[in-house]
């Protein structure tokens, strides 16, 4: 189950990478059910978002959500502690607003940001380019089936849930999957190019790849074979050599004292001779 929940989520994550440019890090909008869920289910939102997403994370909520939490009291304290760590994007409301309609404009608001940055981005000037790049693409994570229904009307914008003691993302939604058909693909533009090209006899031959020889052993890392040296008598010095055994100095006393009685017997036989 947690393979395919994984598998499921990096599917969907590299759809919205290659048809809405949707990359690391990811910038997640959660609202207080989601924080309310997380706590029931014991969910730790900071660590296992990454590790679900692929990527860094940077979590938002708004001073709406902050707000509704501190009204409820005691009921959603738990949430309000959690919400009260993330990063504040702002809304602009006064009065303040439910977190619906709250969540609702900033993702559209973003979103239309979005999409003017991207028509004047040929014709602006460079500090101008720079000012866009501040417009987040936002992912939103909520409980609510209100927030969650606006939320599938609106082109790119993953929903996350928690459900089963775990963090979901949902599939594209229909609106979403009809925007990326309708967006040229340039992976099948190029693979067209190709084809004509072929056919044109104008794409240059790829260079074939020459085999690697098998080379044999490093010279350096080898010993050298040691030559055995012949000596003047003809001796290969490579052979052992016979160690003379050393004599003791009581075993020389008593060869000496043979040799002496020896010579005496010998010098009496001559004398008697």
């Amino acid at each position: 189950m947690k393979v395919k929940r994984y598998k499921h989520a990096k599917r969907t994550m590299m759809f919205y990478k290659n048809n809405f440019s949707i990359t690391p890090p990811f910038h997640v909008l959660v609202d207080g059910t989601f924080c309310k869920a997380a706590l029931k289910f014991q969910v730790n939102i900071q660590d296992q978002l990454p590790k679900y997403l692929g990527g860094e994370v940077r979590l938002y909520t708004t001073r709406c959500c902050l707000n509704e939490c501190e009204a409820f009291g005691s009921l959603l304290y738990g949430p309000l502690k959690v919400l009260q760590q993330y990063n504040v994007a702002k809304c602009n409301h006064r009065p303040p607003v439910g977190p619906p309609q709250c969540l609702a404009k900033v993702l559209a608001k973003s979103q239309l940001a979005l999409t003017k940055s991207q028509s004047s981005s040929s014709s602006s000037s460079p500090s101008k380019n720079a000012q866009d790049t501040d417009h987040k693409r936002y992912l939103l994570a909520t409980q609510d089936p209100e927030l969650s229904e606006i939320s599938r009307s609106m082109v790119a914008v993953p929903l996350l849930y928690i459900s089963f003691n775990a963090i979901n993302l949902e599939s594209p939604s229909d609106s979403t999957k009809l925007a990326a058909s309708n967006a040229p693909d340039p992976t099948l533009q190029q693979e067209r190019l190709k084809e004509l090209l072929k056919k044109e006899n104008l794409l240059p031959e790829e260079k074939k790849k020459k085999k690697k020889k098998i080379k044999g052993p490093n010279p350096l890392s080898c010993k050298k074979k040691k030559k055995p040296t012949v000596t003047q008598n003809n001796s290969i010095t490579g052979k052992k050599s016979r160690h003379k055994k050393k004599i003791s100095g009581k075993l020389k006393i008593e060869q000496a004292q043979r040799i002496k009685a020896i010579q005496r017997i010998e010098a009496g036989a001559g004398d008697t001779s």
